[in-house]
């Protein structure tokens, strides 16, 4: 139809398929723009799983992303030479509120192992309580420790390894049992799964020559993986299955330890150190560092987790509850020394190694608490923050005679590690690195006494000397430069102090001038920053009248034998004889002759024996003399 003067109308409306083709499309477009609304929203992120892990005698959580870091056995921490109460091994509960840890003493002396054994902590931290104690029995000489221990899956029980160790009046073992028991959380209702026992004579073992040393429960609960050390040889730990039903055992799997399931069940990650990685042997017994492997679940089909040999070490795995990563203890950013040790993680298909703690002391021991986000901020070797050394030297340094002097807590990359101290000198290391392994310098130790030590004379006789130069107002001795280490001997202030690092390090020799940049950064003990200056070198008086000596003789005989005898360098003294060295002669003649060309020196007379000095200013007319 159509009227005058216009259109049909029919033209003025759309065909009903294209309208509805149009409000298709119109709806889609509303669907996409919800959705990349919804994408522009982010999703509630997860918090970030919690970890707990032995750090140099102390028990440290820290988040999954190595943040959040909280110390929770508040401890100063222990290093390796000073002696104490020490925590390790922390496992946690599997509704991740509760963390089991061992408290042990290794000091010299009486000891109350009354107050030592399993403990148990709440995750957040507080007052430890004891589980379990240790016990010593001083008329049967019978003493208890704490071996290893593990949650069962629903967390109702705790299993645990126990040795009862019986002493002979020398102190030597006459007999171990062992035994595998389970208690409730409180440490009530043990009971004993297994019992073994192992006796000597004429230090041979018989009986159980392999005895239990660690456990851990299957996700079903069914039996225990119990790692076995032998008491017999070299043969290397082995993993055994125990069923809890018939209380039979198993080989599962030889040359191996540190097992942790994968939550269902089905496969095994563990240590190794079958491949001989790094090998070293003394005197018949060889180690190596660990690498890390899975298995099936009945021990079939190993196979290496980070998909093949490593130069590192790779040790203590422990699985996450949900799967997706694994936890582990290696040094693969400080190979150097078992003080570089830190917590990584992994997936379980070997990929996004990553690192999460970063610090000195070393960290071990990692267990996974709840597990809702596993992830680490990234892969690879430079993950975590950058380090900080926890290491406390004690107070007794300030009561030294001469202040030590070290590089502070940082030199560069490496970090302080440790430290020695007696009576007369204290030591300071920094062998650990914060950053990942081809950036880490050659490690350095640093140790101070008075110069009446005179470890400069056994420098010289080892035929070390290099030659001497002016350092910050002091005198810096150039020393060892071969196997095993580099060293170099600063005097300054009437302090000798050493400075030692290895000779080689990543393929390469290491430089003097590493040493020379170490003493530009020295401080005394408890100062803030280096001085500008140190003052003249001292002597021991012994040293400067040697090299007299020396060098008179020499001139007049011409004989290297006949001057360095002169000289007393082959006397015998004390009950020891010393052979004479030619190589030791001419390292103490080149030094007598530097000597001479720095003019004047202090020195000091020392008194005999006790290597303290009389007094510290008496001055050496050395040269004047032998001009």
């Amino acid at each position: 139809m159509s009227t005058s003067g216009g259109r049909d109308n029919h033209h003025n409306r759309w065909p009903a398929s294209l309208i509805a083709l149009f409000a298709a499309a119109l709806l889609l477009a509303a669907f996409l723009l919800a959705a990349d609304r919804a994408a522009a929203i982010p999703p509630e992120q997860l918090p970030a799983a919690t970890i707990v892990f032995e750090n140099g005698g102390r028990i440290v959580s820290i988040k999954a992303d190595g943040t959040g870091r909280k110390v929770l056995t508040p401890r100063r921490a222990k290093t390796m030479i000073e002696t104490g109460i020490r925590d390790s091994d922390p496992a946690v509960s599997p509704d991740g509120q509760t963390v089991l840890f061992s408290r042990d003493d290794d000091s010299s002396g009486a000891v109350d192992r009354s107050k030592l054994g399993l403990f148990s902590i709440d995750v957040d931290g507080g007052t430890p309580t004891q589980i379990r104690a240790t016990e010593e029995i001083e008329t049967l000489q019978l003493t208890t420790y704490t071996g290893g221990f593990a949650w069962a899956p629903d967390g109702s029980r705790i299993y645990e390894v126990e040795y009862i160790v019986k002493l002979v009046p020398a102190g030597w073992p006459y007999a171990v049992r062992t035994r595998i028991i389970s208690m409730l959380p409180d440490g009530s209702d043990v009971k004993v799964i297994e019992v073994g026992k192992t006796t000597f004579k004429n230090e041979k073992p018989s009986g159980d020559l392999w005895i239990a040393s660690e456990v851990e429960p299957s996700p079903d609960g069914s039996e225990l993986l119990v790692t076995r050390i032998p008491m017999n040889g070299n043969a290397q730990p082995r993993i055994d299955a125990l069923d809890l039903s018939t209380r039979k055992s198993k080989v599962i799997e030889k040359s191996a330890f540190d097992p942790s399931f994968s939550p269902d069940g089905q496969r095994i990650v563990f240590s190794t150190t079958r491949d001989k990685v790094n090998e070293s042997c003394y005197e018949g017994s060889c180690s190596s560092s660990q690498q890390l492997y899975q298995m099936d679940a009945d021990g079939s089909n190993p196979r290496l987790l980070l998909g093949k040999i490593q130069p590192w070490s790779f040790a203590e795995p422990d699985w996450s509850g949900d799967g997706s990563r694994i936890l582990l203890t290696s040094n693969k950013a400080s190979v150097t020394t078992i003080f570089g040790d830190e917590i990584w993680s992994v997936e379980p298909d070997g990929s996004c190694l990553s690192r999460i703690t970063n610090g000195s002391p070393a960290s071990e021991s990692g267990s996974w608490g709840l597990t809702p986000d596993t992830s680490p901020t990234g892969c690879g070797l430079g993950m975590g923050s950058r380090g900080v050394a926890e290491v406390e030297p004690p107070a007794k340094i300030a009561d030294l005679e001469v202040t030590p002097l070290w590089l502070g807590r940082n030199f560069g990359l490496l970090l302080f590690s440790d430290y020695f101290v007696d009576r007369s000198n204290a030591s300071f290391t920094y062998w650990d690195c914060s950053w990942f392994r081809n950036r880490c310098p050659a490690t350095i130790a640093i140790g101070s006494a008075h110069a009446c030590e005179r470890n400069l004379e056994g420098e010289l006789g080892n035929g070390a000397y290099q030659g001497m130069v002016r350092r910050k107002g002091g005198l810096a001795v150039m020393t060892g430069s071969g196997r095993p280490s580099l060293s170099t001997i600063f005097l300054a202030d009437g302090r000798e102090v050493w400075i030692t690092s290895p000779w080689r390090h990543d393929g390469k020799a290491t430089s003097r001038a590493w040493h020379m940049k170490a003493i530009d950064h020295l401080r005394p003990y408890g100062a803030s920053k280096p001085p500008a200056s140190f003052g003249a070198p001292v002597f021991a008086w012994h040293t400067v009248h040697t090299a007299r000596v020396m060098v008179r003789s020499y001139r007049r005989t011409q004989s290297l034998r006949k001057a360095a005898v002169r000289a007393g360098i082959f006397r015998a003294g004390m009950g020891i004889s010393f052979s004479y060295s030619r190589r030791a002669a001419q390292a103490w003649l080149r030094f007598s002759r530097d000597l001479a060309r720095l003019g004047p020196v202090k020195s000091v007379e020392c008194r005999r024996w006790a290597n303290k000095p009389g007094t510290i200013d008496v001055r050496s007319d050395f040269r004047e003399r032998i001009q």
